[in-house]
């Protein structure tokens, strides 16, 4: 994941017995849900929140988004950075 501050490493799992990622949905390669976790910048870490990931899978690589989505009303906020994600042999 590359935020403003810097390159954090990422890893997805995929567990048939189970999910982390809340309402999840694949449709046409396009990957989206959401699940509790924090991204570890100054401004994300103001106020709590979940991380919203929207991945599009292109050449192999899951590409796209994480958003820090603010869990404070009504001050609501997201906070995007950039995701890719590789299939690991």
């Amino acid at each position: 994941m590359r935020t403003w501050a810097s390159t954090i490493p990422i890893r997805l799992l995929v567990k048939p017995d189970g999910a982390i990622l809340n309402n999840a949905n694949l449709v046409d390669g396009r990957l989206s849900g959401q699940f509790a976790g924090q991204i570890p910048t100054g401004d994300a870490k103001r106020w709590n929140h979940f991380v919203l990931l929207g991945l599009l899978l292109q050449d192999g690589t899951l590409k796209g988004q994480a958003n820090a989505m603010s869990l404070t009303d009504p001050s609501m906020y997201s906070l995007a950075s950039y995701v890719d994600v590789k299939k690991q042999p």
